[in-house]
């Protein structure tokens, strides 16, 4: 499970009903979304509600360019990075998440459901 973050909760997002801001926390926020959004020259992200899960009473999302957003931060190089050019805040969270975790099952401490899913940003 990918990290719930703050600025997902207010998300843009479009769908039957127009372009609106959505929580894409658990239903459309892909490993793509904690790239870097702001590269690239593209128009502001946002995620297309494409599949709707009758089962769940909801849509399921992509975001949108997220092809070009990876091959975005396969570019950069560990100068880049280290500068600061690209904003690495959103896919450190997943680093912790998954290091947390590590660590719980080396630990033989992993309990599965207190894993703590929100982040401040």
């Amino acid at each position: 499970m990918l990290p719930e973050l703050e600025e997902f909760r207010f998300f843009p997002a479009e769908g039957p009903e127009g372009l609106h801001t959505s929580n894409i926390n658990r239903r459309a926020a892909t490993i793509e979304c904690y790239l870097d959004l702001n590269v690239g020259g593209y128009p502001p992200a946002k995620v297309l509600w494409t599949n709707y899960k009758k089962s769940l009473g909801t849509y399921q999302g992509a975001l949108d360019y997220k092809e070009s957003y990876s091959k975005e931060f396969l570019k950069q190089s560990a100068t880049t990075l280290a500068q600061g050019k690209y904003d690495t805040r959103k896919i450190e969270s997943v680093l912790d998440l998954l290091i947390a975790e590590c660590k719980a099952i080396a630990l033989d401490q992993w309990d599965p459901a207190s894993i703590e899913l929100k982040h401040p940003f």
